[in-house]
């Protein structure tokens, strides 16, 4: 059995999180509407199976995969017009059974990007030395977020529109000639939380401008009585080398596939 949630009931499958997937990238984003996404549930009144998946092809299983009839028509939500433009599947905390039966039953490949979720060490990053630089520096506001929407698309992915990110999302921008080169933004709030997400213009890497903007942010979301939170790639080394000179701790690996959909 197979329940398609209305938005207004998302917030009833806050139960079924625990430490172990309450982290995943975005998961929460769509229970609170910021992102366009859709949560399916096994039982409304007990839940204990939920699958959500997001506007951008990422999905999430939560609770007991024990249950044949509900993953049956989790299949079918991997195969639905919801998803079927995604050119692949991002499926964060996949478990090995869900590899095997996507393999076998879907007939999709699979590669693995297994990712590390980072704690913020407040006292670690109050020993961090600040920087300075001689770009212009500018925090994301009605007049200039067309720009930074056209230097990387994270704001339109990330929020369900431009106003909604501008009335409770926050972030930064680095101008060189006026044009954004590098970019920090929240990519969620929830729950006291803050998801940094950071983009730098080829061109212009390895000047510490990632770093600059990153501690802006976490700066902002200090002010505001927020706990940054960070999650990479392990892939990503330029990833984790900022994370631990921000102050990050390493808490867990998780496991995250890509599913190539198209044919």
């Amino acid at each position: 059995m197979m329940i398609e949630l209305h938005e207004d009931e998302f917030k009833y499958i806050k139960k079924i999180f625990s430490e172990d997937n309450e982290h995943y990238p975005l998961v929460k984003s769509i229970i609170s509407h910021n992102i366009d996404g859709k949560v399916f549930v096994d039982n409304f009144e007990r839940c204990e199976s939920v699958f959500l998946a997001n506007k951008l092809g990422w999905v999430y299983f939560l609770g007991n995969e024990k249950n044949e009839k509900f993953n049956a028509n989790v299949e079918q939500v991997l195969k639905s017009n919801y998803l079927k433009n995604c050119e692949h599947i991002i499926w964060f905390g996949i478990s090995d059974y869900w590899k095997e039966r996507v393999k076998e039953r879907l007939n999709k490949n699979l590669l693995d990007f297994p990712r590390i979720q980072y704690i913020f060490k407040l006292e670690k990053y109050q020993s961090v030395k600040k920087t300075n630089s001689s770009y212009q520096i500018l925090e994301i506001a009605e007049e200039n977020i067309e720009k930074s929407i056209e230097f990387d698309g994270s704001i339109t992915n990330f929020w369900r529109t431009k106003e909604e990110f501008l009335r409770k999302g926050f972030g930064y921008i680095v101008l060189d000639g006026g044009k954004v080169v590098s970019q920090s933004i929240s990519a969620s709030i929830e729950d006291g939380e803050v998801e940094i997400d950071v983009m730098t213009d080829m061109k212009y890497r390895r000047k510490g401008l990632a770093r600059l903007l990153s501690m802006y942010l976490i700066e902002k979301s200090l002010e505001k009585g927020l706990l940054p939170k960070w999650d990479c790639s392990i892939s990503n080394k330029p990833s984790k080398m900022l994370a631990e000179k921000l102050g990050f701790e390493s808490k867990q690996e998780y496991p995250v596939s890509l599913i190539e959909m198209k044919e």
